[in-house]
């Protein structure tokens, strides 16, 4: 890889987490998790998480760098969410399950984890 590369990289990188700055409420925590990856976790009162996941997808194509995102959103429910509920959606989150399954499905698209029903 070359240092223009290199430069070109971190540009893109840099203009994806701004843009999902813009695109993500004042309360949103957002990380670059390695590569490519990053995470955005927030407190939303009543978030659709159908529409969550398009709402990146378009702030990573508004980026002024041509680039796509493969989203992949889980939620529960704080008010009667159990520890281990807790659990289980942030490690669906960091193994990335929904992301790539949007990936599989073609890219540029969100997929939502749903954690299974007792």
């Amino acid at each position: 890889m070359t240092r223009t590369d290199n430069v070109a990289g971190d540009a893109t990188l840099v203009a994806v987490s701004r843009a999902l700055r813009e695109y993500t409420g004042e309360t949103a925590v957002i990380c670059r998790a390695g590569g490519e990856e990053f995470f955005v976790a927030d407190i939303v009162a009543d978030a659709l998480p159908d529409e969550l996941g398009q709402r990146l997808c378009a702030a990573v194509s508004s980026a002024p760098i041509p680039v796509t995102a493969s989203v992949g959103t889980a939620s529960a429910a704080l008010r009667t969410v159990t520890t281990d509920d807790a659990i289980e959606v942030f490690h669906r989150l960091v193994t990335d399950a929904a992301m790539y399954a949007a990936k599989l499905d073609g890219g540029n698209r969100a997929r939502y984890y749903r954690p299974p029903r007792p």
